[in-house]
């Protein structure tokens, strides 16, 4: 019951800050990480407001360059506490409840962490890149898909 009310709290906590997204009118910045694990596993989240498998990450405030932002994003979801070398990949641009996004896709590599269940994320898991869960989060999937990871004829394998 206290899961349902923190996932109901979080969602409405979501809703507000895209009708404010919406309200302002400007262009948001964020960032998805694509952290690998030393075994070369990818890592995903399980948001505590929405539903499969997401990419860490989310806003980037304009001050803040794109691989800071994803450091910073790690640390607060997973508990990163180590990492490789870091290489910012591409900035993907997509409408988002009504409001412009920019993306920028950023990978890190050999994260080491120590996660600890917070508002936002309730798990943490990292899978081969050749057997991703399907469940995963539709945003997680079109990230994927642009940066290579995920063939666009495999895609339709991750769509309800």
């Amino acid at each position: 019951m206290l899961a349902g009310l923190l996932r109901l709290t979080m969602q409405t906590a979501d809703g507000v800050r895209q009708r404010y997204w919406r309200w302002r009118g400007r262009p948001r910045l964020a960032t998805a990480a694509l952290a690998y694990t030393p075994d070369g596993e990818l890592l995903f989240v399980r948001q505590t407001y929405t539903d499969g498998w997401c990419l860490p990450g989310g806003g980037r405030r304009a001050t803040e360059e794109p691989i800071a932002a994803a450091l910073r994003e790690l640390r607060e979801e997973i508990g990163l506490f180590g990492w490789g070398e870091t290489q910012w990949r591409t900035t993907i641009h997509r409408p988002f409840s009504g409001v412009p996004v920019a993306t920028d896709v950023v990978i890190v590599s050999d994260v080491t962490f120590a996660f600890r269940r917070n508002l936002e994320v309730e798990a943490v898991s990292s899978f081969a890149p050749a057997a991703l869960p399907v469940d995963l989060n539709p945003w997680a999937i079109t990230v994927l898909t642009v940066v290579g990871l995920l063939h666009p004829v495999e895609k339709a394998a991750f769509l309800p």
